[in-house]
């Protein structure tokens, strides 16, 4: 998990008892500015990318149809406060398998690799792309969490991405 860090805060992504939060540290003392946590059937999925003023996160919204709802949350740089969230598309609850999410952020939008799924979303919550990766279930493949996650890399304008589990 790498935090945001600017003159002011260090934003994070922290897991605690109750799931991943969201946490906005003052950078001078280390002192709490605000926490932001997901609603109950809400897990924040992937760190911060500060953007437009902005924080931005992506959620994924748990469903009882067998597709889970990945979304954009926006959140106000000062307070911490959820000021909207866009449903970008539907997952299925076999990403929870492996939980993986890393984010690189782009100058107009966030490249995120979902284990074995792959996405380009500006910051208005406008999908511009996604690609599906053929995945080796993790039943079959044990090994998959000794594989290296890392973020997505950006060089010439083409992205270069590696998954667990993606052969």
């Amino acid at each position: 998990m790498r935090p945001i860090v600017t003159e002011s805060y260090v934003i994070a992504r922290q897991i605690s008892r109750e799931g991943p939060l969201l946490i906005c540290l003052n950078r001078e003392n280390g002192q709490h500015v605000w926490v932001s946590q997901a609603q109950r059937e809400e897990k924040i999925i992937s760190d911060p990318v500060l953007a437009r003023g902005r924080v931005f996160a992506l959620l994924l919204r748990q469903t009882n149809r067998g597709e889970d709802q990945l979304q954009l949350a926006t959140y106000e740089l000062e307070s911490g406060e959820r000021i909207g969230t866009t449903d970008l598309l539907g997952i299925r609850d076999s990403w929870e398998e492996r939980q993986v999410c890393a984010t690189t952020a782009l100058p107009d939008g966030i490249l995120a690799n979902l284990a074995g799924f792959v996405m380009n979303v500006d910051f208005d919550g406008n999908v511009r792309w996604a690609r599906r990766q053929l995945v080796t279930p993790a039943s079959q493949e044990p090994t998959w969490v000794t594989q290296r996650l890392d973020r997505p890399l950006v060089s010439n304008g083409r992205a270069i991405i590696a998954s667990p589990g993606v052969r």
